[in-house]
């Protein structure tokens, strides 16, 4: 899903459960719709180095211009690589109703909802994740990070984290 920012902040709304039909007997039921929403900020990064502009035109060997493009690929795949710790922090990180993300207790309607299942167990995640992850390092980024390989599927949902 691609999302366009032109605001310093989104604002994504949603409704509540959709109420069931029923056999229609006697007079009308009017059900109420629930509305939600939370704001997201837009927040600006960087990844900055020096260069100066004469080291640029005097490249013969094209080094700038591959730090330039491996730059660019770690920029792409940022976001993909700082969703994976919100996982693991959503026990403790806040969300639409100012409790964690995975809780047993959001308020839906007059309903608490849960998107979590307790256990002795650790927890597991059902991700999507449609494409590959190889073991590689890009010249820019942090070696101990794994190098993503973009399809073009992922590469549409990234475009509006960027």
């Amino acid at each position: 899903m691609l999302v366009q920012s032109s605001t310093a902040s989104e604002d994504y709304a949603w409704l509540g459960k959709f109420p069931k039909m029923r056999e229609w007997i006697g007079d009308k039921i009017i059900k109420s719709l629930e509305a939600y929403k939370y704001n997201i900020p837009n927040k600006d990064f960087e990844d900055t180095i020096p260069i100066l502009r004469n080291s640029i035109e005097d490249d013969t060997f094209g080094v700038y211009a591959t730090i330039a493009k491996a730059m660019g690929e770690t920029a792409q795949s940022w976001p993909d690589e700082n969703v994976w710790p919100l996982l693991s922090k959503g026990w403790v990180s806040h969300c639409y109703d100012g409790g964690p993300f995975f809780s047993d207790a959001h308020p839906v309607g007059s309903q608490l909802i849960t998107n979590q299942h307790a256990g002795a167990n650790p927890p597991w995640f059902l991700v999507d994740a449609s494409r590959a992850l190889c073991c590689g390092r890009s010249i820019t980024a942090d070696p101990t990070r794994p190098l993503w390989r973009p399809s073009s599927r992922s590469t549409e949902l990234r475009r509006c984290f960027v």
